[in-house]
């Protein structure tokens, strides 16, 4: 079901099958263009991005809830056949080419070749040099000796590739598809948190129980890296930790397939994106069948043992589930989990065979979660999801390709079985297991910390939790942890009991006491696995560090445009004089951005800024920015987006604060601006008696009332569009604001 672009790179991914980054660096001809010019080209043939985005209209229009945001063109690009060679006057010889793809948002490519010799570089770059991705090198190479990179922002970009004179002749390398990007894979896709109100994140304590399986859950680019899907990491009767993962047939899954573990997001309420580190390039197709839309490949490699994956278990049962349970990246947001407490029905979906959830009572499924598994009431995989309608304000109808129906076919390609049963066991279920195996006889690991987290408001005690893994073969059966917070001292706790290998436990330790202040480290470790010496002494500690303020919760939101390095921002406590807290141009991340306070006492003036002087909302080319202020009790009181330089919101946390204690035009927050009716006026205290009047730009009187409540809405409806004045009169003040009426 419902492949669709995601919320998630902000990183400079070219990443070989262990995940390894580009190393860094800088093309040899950026600059130097009186050095080194190129004129050759490969330009695509045109493509008209309205085109694609009806068709995909009139598939969503029959239910089809997927989302491409590329165009796959197949190309044949090779520095032998294309591009301009150059060599320099120490030997050293450069290809380049630029590849174009008129009116493209993004472009990124699949290479079917990447062997690069020892000591050569390949960059690829904007003409401008603004925009650099590289170096990639032999480190980048994995067993398939494929390669695949993520959208690059614009629709020509140059490719750079040199050599030593030692290395001439080794080079194998060939792009078989670039992907046009119609749609803005830098903004518009990029954003988490765009999923339905009533998913759960799987951090959330109704997902505690399932904090394995969703070590096993993987996000993926597929479709010759055009679109995104969901997937699960998946084990078999050996336990030998084949890294295998199970997702959808009509997901379309490639050799070239970039995979995502562990994207969730690190608190429950308010959701914050997750890392986006856990990455995997690159896979060997091993089956697939329409008859109930699975996929099974092998990953390229082994996952890292640092992503702490899970192979999940699966069940080969024909009997519906007394309940099932969904794991899914809707929308391309944070990792949810998604709940049907009843049975399920055995239905048909496209003719395909299917578990049919008639509803979910908790959570939903949207664009995105395609190929995502369905578990049962034992946590065992039993479908993966193809269709259906459900999402939160339909939550019904999804139906999931049935496990028992993939196992067995006419060939190993189009069944489960040969792959997740290599010994002909002919087990009916089993149990899923960590994806690395054991290899050393004594090995406790400390996985995280579960608490304490990073910032506090208003607390005096902290309540530590630790995960805690059994890492080796042998059975263990006591160790010692040793913690500290603050400037106290370590503390030593004992723990006995049962840890199988592989095994996974939550640790909650003594409650500590805890004072005002930032930057309080949190440390916890782990020692003397049965009273022996550890076979790993690298994955025994961690640390946080931790702030806990004074004051009452408040909170910002703010997405940014399609510029975020043009945005700033600060509050700025006018009670004190101080910046609380601030971000500078340029340091603003793309998509949806969390900041939460914890304010003593005081008036604040929050202030966004934008250096290039249109806002961050509304337009074509800039995006549709906006942010928003809340207060301790979640409700709005400021918010906004189009501006011009510079917009702001002014707040107390006390209300016995006088007006006094705020500059005269900061006293009251009007919002929505743009609106296309209603306008709220929020005073910072208590105001009195005051009167509101509303002019349009010719000075003629439009409306006219007065009111002594905090908290007014005005309600234009039937005004024009337009630009209108309201003019705010109390005892002792007197502003002005702009507002704009728009559809």
């Amino acid at each position: 079901m419902k492949p669709f672009f995601i919320a998630i790179f902000s990183i400079y991914m070219s990443l070989a099958l262990i995940g390894q980054n580009s190393q860094g660096g800088s093309p040899y001809s950026l600059g130097k263009e009186s050095i080194v010019t190129t004129s050759a080209s490969f330009k695509l043939h045109p493509i008209n991005n309205d085109v694609l985005m009806q068709e995909d209209a009139i598939l969503a229009s029959q239910g089809e809830k997927s989302l491409r945001f590329g165009l796959d063109v197949l190309v044949n690009i090779t520095p032998e056949t294309h591009g301009e060679w150059t060599t320099l006057e120490n030997g050293v010889r450069l290809w380049r080419i630029k590849i174009k793809s008129s009116g493209a948002k993004s472009l990124n490519f699949i290479f079917d070749r990447f062997q690069l010799p020892i000591g050569s570089k390949l960059f690829i770059y904007s003409p401008s040099g603004d925009v650099i991705r590289g170096a990639y090198t032999h480190e980048n190479e994995n067993k398939l000796n494929n390669f695949a990179t993520l959208p690059i922002p614009g629709d020509e970009l140059i490719f750079e590739y040199s050599e030593p004179v030692l290395a001439t002749g080794f080079l194998n390398l060939r792009i078989s598809y670039v992907i046009h990007g119609y749609r803005d894979f830098n903004q518009s896709l990029k954003d988490f948190g765009d999923s339905g109100n009533c998913n759960n994140n799987v951090v959330c304590p109704e997902g505690n129980a399932w904090n394995e399986e969703k070590r096993a859950s993987v996000m993926l680019l597929t479709s010759n890296n055009s679109r995104f899907c969901s997937g699960a990491a998946i084990n078999n009767t050996s336990n030998d930790g084949t890294p295998y993962v199970l997702g959808a047939n009509h997901c379309d899954m490639g050799a070239t397939d970039i995979f995502m573990f562990n994207y969730f997001s690190p608190t429950c309420s308010p959701s914050a994106d997750g890392s986006t580190s856990d990455i995997v390039i690159g896979c060997i197709p091993r089956a697939s069948n329409a008859n109930s839309d699975f996929a099974l490949v092998e990953l390229s490699g082994e996952i890292p043992v640092e992503y702490e994956a899970f192979l999940s278990g699966w069940s080969r049962q024909n009997t519906s589930p007394s309940s099932s349970t969904g794991i899914h990246h809707p929308r391309g947001d944070v990792m949810k989990i998604t709940f049907n407490t009843d049975a399920t029905e055995i239905g048909q979906y496209n003719g395909a065979d299917c578990w049919h959830v008639l509803d979910w009572e908790d959570g939903t499924t949207e664009g995105g979660s395609s190929g995502s598994p369905l578990y049962n009431e034992n946590k065992q995989i039993i479908g993966q999801l193809f269709g259906g309608t459900a999402n939160c304000n339909n939550n019904v109808d999804d139906y999931y390709g049935r496990f028992i129906t993939s196992w067995d076919a006419n060939s190993a390609s189009s069944r489960l079985r040969d792959w997740l049963d290599p010994s002909g066991l002919d087990l009916t279920e089993i149990n899923g297991i960590e994806s690395s195996a054991p290899t050393l006889a004594l090995d406790i690991r400390l996985l995280g910390i579960i608490s304490p987290v990073a910032d506090y408001c208003n607390t005096s005690s902290i309540t530590p939790e630790i995960r805690v893994r059994n890492g080796g073969i042998q059975t263990i059966t006591s160790f010692t942890i040793e913690y500290s917070f603050g400037a106290g001292s370590i503390i030593q706790q004992n723990w006995s009991g049962t840890l199988l290998s592989n095994e996974t436990i939550n640790i909650t330790l003594p409650v500590l006491a805890a004072n005002f202040g930032n930057g309080q480290v949190f440390t916890a470790s782990l020692t003397n696995p049965n009273n022996s010496v550890d076979g790993d002494l690298t994955n025994n500690n961690k640390n946080i560090s931790v702030n806990i303020g004074s004051g009452q919760e408040y909170r910002l939101e703010i997405v940014s445009d399609n510029f975020p390095e043009e945005t700033a921002w600060s509050l700025l406590n006018t009670t004190t004089g101080t910046t609380f807290s601030s971000i500078e141009y340029g340091e603003l991340t793309e998509g949806t951005t969390l900041e939460n306070w914890c304010l003593p006492a005081g008036c604040y003036r929050f202030v966004i800024q934008d250096d290039y002087g249109d806002g961050i909302c509304c337009g074509i080319f800039n995006g549709n920015g906006s942010f928003a202020v809340y207060d301790s009790e979640n409700q709005v009181i400021g918010e906004g987006g189009n501006f011009d330089f510079v917009d702001s919101v002014v707040f107390c946390t006390d209300s016995s604060i006088g007006f006094e204690q705020l500059l005269a035009e900061s006293f009251i927050s009007i919002y929505p601006n743009p609106a296309k009716s209603l306008i709220n006026l929020n005073f910072v205290t208590e105001p009195g008696l005051y009167q509101v009047e509303l002019f349009d730009l010719s000075g003629r009187l439009m409306d006219s009332k007065q009111n002594n409540s905090k908290i007014l809405q005005l309600d234009l409806q039937g005004f024009n569009q337009g630009t209108y004045l309201i003019k705010v009169t109390t005892a002792t003040k007197t502003i002005s604001k702009r507002i704009i009426l728009a559809q």
